[in-house]
């Protein structure tokens, strides 16, 4: 739904400061039905996650989520489900001192199982078989499953998963908002599930192709390694000098 504040942008407008991305509030609006744009009587702000706007990987990883909202989802069809889901990830992440990315793909697997394409850690989709340490297992894009190595045929869609991020996304898959933080993560296991999801729901959603707010999240990332490798390497220099 498109609406609209008049006067919004005024220092004295009853609307200062409750419009601003990422708010989260409550509004009062008239509806008609053949108007495009409606028009706000008055807002009220519930949170505005400000530990998530004053941190700048904190406010990339949301900016994902929603341009993915945004290109999926018709702006007139309520989606309760999902919009809970996000609520309670906003409160998560605003929340969160460290693991950032767990509270993100706990939003994109809530994404996923709310649109009917929940992927599926547990077993082989084929025999049923369980994950184990012995058995390689492959995830199936366009099946949405695990497959084992006696069961995988030559798909061109398969991307092999290593254990710790099958137990990874299984952990994420089952713990609710409040228990995303204490889900332990690692760099292989962050790295796989970013590749993995992002390739899926590709797959499957239309239109997901090319997000905006991904490319800038990987420019913050890659200034900031220029950045470390820059230190490090100024602070070795400093110390061979002092030697």
């Amino acid at each position: 739904m498109k609406v609209i504040a008049k006067g919004a942008r005024g220092l004295k407008s009853r609307f200062y400061g409750s419009l601003e991305p990422l708010n989260y509030i409550s509004i009062v609006f008239y509806f008609k039905e053949k108007r495009d744009l409606q028009l706000i009587s008055q807002a009220d702000i519930r949170n505005y996650f400000n530990r998530i706007k004053t941190d700048l990987e904190k406010y990339s990883l949301t900016s994902i989520i929603f341009e993915v909202i945004l290109r999926s989802e018709y702006a007139e069809d309520p989606n309760p489900l999902l919009f809970n889901s996000v609520v309670q990830f906003l409160e998560s992440l605003d929340r969160a001192a460290e693991r950032y990315e767990n509270h993100f793909f706990w939003l994109l697997l809530k994404f996923l199982q709310i649109h009917g394409f929940k992927p599926r850690f547990d077993s082989c989709i084929h025999c049923g078989r369980g994950h184990s340490e012995e058995v390689d297992f492959y995830f199936s894009i366009n099946r949405g499953g695990l497959t084992c190595r006696n069961c995988k045929t030559s798909e061109a869609t398969g991307i092999m998963l290593s254990h710790p991020t099958i137990n990874y996304l299984l952990a994420l898959e089952n713990t609710s908002h409040l228990g995303i933080s204490a889900v332990i993560d690692s760099k292989q296991a962050v790295k796989e599930s970013a590749r993995l999801l992002n390739r899926f729901m590709n797959y499957h959603i239309e239109g997901l192709a090319g997000l905006k707010s991904m490319d800038f999240l990987s420019h913050i990332r890659s200034s900031a390694n220029t950045k470390n490798q820059k230190s490090n390497t100024g602070n070795g220099a400093q110390t061979e000098q002092d030697t």
